[in-house]
Parts: structure tokens; sequence; C-alpha cells
């Protein structure tokens, strides 16, 4: 699980901290997620996963879609 820094502060209407995370057993390797935003996800043993080193906050609208349109539910986002 990916993890920006530990500040529950708005910024710009943004929360700065969020997880994330890919059900491996949910997932189904159809790669939309990566369609969506290729900037976060990437595919590895033909399952999603989360890029190293991303901005979640940079790419939280794609994030979102993704989440959204995942045929298998397999992404899951916290925002504290």
């Amino acid at each position: 699980m990916l993890q920006v820094p530990k500040k529950n502060v708005k910024r710009n209407g943004f929360l700065t901290f969020m997880e994330i995370k890919v059900d491996k057993k949910k997932c189904l390797g159809c790669g939309l997620c990566i369609s969506l935003c290729p900037e976060v996800f990437e595919l590895q043993d033909g399952k999603s996963q989360i890029k190293a080193k991303v901005d979640l906050k940079k790419n939280k609208n794609c994030i979102e879609e993704a989440k959204e349109n995942c045929p298998a539910q397999a992404i899951i986002v916290k925002e504290k």
C-alpha cells in the first residue's frame, strides 16, 4: 500500500493523506486502470499494481476514475 505524507490537512480541497491498493484476488488484469491513470497503475504478473514513488495527490482525479470504472472493483482508496 502506497501512502503520501502522514498529515491529515486539506490543501486546495484535497486531503494530503490517502492510501490506495489493488486487491490482487479481484483484479482481472484488464488494464482499464492503466488506460485511465497510467501515471499511477502498471501491470505486474498479469495484475495491476501501484507504481513506486507516485504522486497520489496530483493524480487523485484519475485514481478516483480508475476506481469507479474498475470492472472487478479491485481498487481500494482510503482517505484519512
